[in-house]
């Protein structure tokens, strides 16, 4: 008798023990895998940010019934995001929005054309002085023109080519003399205008002449841009324009300290854009992440 209560009652606390398990695992999975609709709309939502559109639905609607099979959580969410920043999609609208910013109604027949021109230039032998310069002006057209291809290949390296937009006939046209090219360059990628002496410091490197900005010395236009797009001041308001644009708010201190130290170490606009729509934030607007 004794023995069989003994059997009956561990049966009972296996059975207990399944229960619980059961109940935890059953937690878990609802606290990983929200509704269909709320996923629906994480994947629209990240698909307008990052392509400028929305999939069609029945790419959406598989997406969502794997993240459903997969879990959604912080590291699924970004192997997708990752697989869109590796898409044609992606590239195409990251580099027009970038155009559109810096030379503004330019279209790709334009810089084509621009760059036959310049080819058209190199083969006349009276010119053969300038063939250097014009050289140059032909491979910036060029690399506009191979910019999505560019960030087909390296997603990571978006700072790039923003400065490649920066640095060619098309921007130079439109920001015409180094003046308005140091002003134009800070009121783009800082929302200020230089201060005296900045624009002083820069007008002077940009043309030509030994100088200093962000406390380096440089001595041409290359090398105003590779210090300005590598100063800490660039970074942060990458951070901040990315905050705004996927948050409406600005970063705290402590998210900016530590996006712009990583920044430094890997400066990459796609990871961070990637960080901030997987993150609980943005799943679940309005609620306390903290």
């Amino acid at each position: 008798m004794i023995l069989r209560n003994s059997m009956k009652f561990l049966f009972l606390v296996q059975i207990v023990f399944l229960f619980e398990c059961f109940s935890q695992v059953s937690a878990q999975n609802d606290a990983v895998i929200p509704d269909h609709n709320k996923v629906f709309v994480w994947v629209n939502k990240c698909n307008i940010i990052l392509t400028g559109k929305k999939p069609s639905s029945e790419k959406t609607e598989s997406t969502v019934l794997n993240f459903q099979s997969t879990g959604f959580n912080s590291e699924t969410r970004e192997k997708y995001l990752r697989e869109v920043q590796h898409s044609e999609a992606w590239a195409e609208n990251k580099v027009r929005e970038i155009r559109r910013a810096l030379i503004e109604t330019t279209s790709t027949t334009e810089i084509r054309e621009k760059a036959r021109e310049f080819n058209r230039l190199l083969a006349d032998s009276t010119l053969a002085l300038f063939h250097d310069l014009i050289h140059t002006d032909q491979w910036k057209m060029i690399r506009l023109d191979s910019a999505v291809r560019f960030l087909l290949a390296h997603p990571d390296r978006l700072n790039e080519v923003e400065k490649n937009f920066s640095d060619n006939w098309f921007y130079d046209q439109i920001n015409m003399g180094a003046d308005n090219f140091v002003i134009s360059v800070y009121a783009h990628f800082l929302n200020r205008f230089p201060t005296k002496f900045e624009l002083t410091q820069g007008k002077n490197m940009v043309s030509g002449h030994p100088a200093i900005l962000f406390f380096k010395n440089g001595k041409c236009k290359d090398d105003f841009l590779s210090i300005f797009f590598q100063s800490d001041e660039y970074l942060q308001n990458q951070i901040i324009n990315i905050y705004q644009k996927i948050f409406f708010r600005n970063p705290s201190n402590l998210e900016l300290v530590n996006n712009l130290n990583r920044f430094k170490a890997e400066p990459s606009i796609a990871v961070l854009e990637r960080t901030l729509l997987a993150s609980e934030e943005f799943v679940n607007p309005g609620r306390n992440n903290e």
